[in-house]
């Protein structure tokens, strides 16, 4: 759970960009989703809304835009992992922490739980 999902949506003539803590539900998400007009979208403008939400780019090597996600990971390198029970940011997860997210969200991918 360092490493997070990033959704690019089509919405109208928009996009909306989003991070998400769960691979397997969008709706669960880190940040609220920000709104950008489609034509505006580029790597760059992609790069900085991503910062601007306390994340940075971490898929370089493709086109994130045309694929509509990325992988991104925190800026704050020294707290990368978040918890969704309580919204906060650690250094690590401990396995009962993990344990309490999988029985709340049984179907959310919970990385050190089976």
């Amino acid at each position: 759970m360092s490493l997070y999902h990033c959704t690019i949506a089509q919405d109208r003539d928009q996009r909306q960009v989003i991070v998400h803590w769960d691979d397997h539900d969008p709706n669960r998400h880190i940040v609220a989703p920000v709104s950008v007009a489609a034509d505006t979208l580029d790597e760059a403008k992609l790069t900085d809304l991503v910062s601007s939400m306390g994340f940075r780019i971490a898929s370089t090597d493709s086109d994130n835009i045309g694929r509509g996600w990325a992988i991104v990971a925190r800026i704050q390198t020294d707290r990368p992992f978040y918890n969704p029970l309580d919204q906060g940011w650690y250094a690590y997860l401990q396995d009962d922490v993990k344990s309490a997210i999988a029985d709340k969200w049984p179907g959310a991918r919970v990385p050190g739980v089976n």
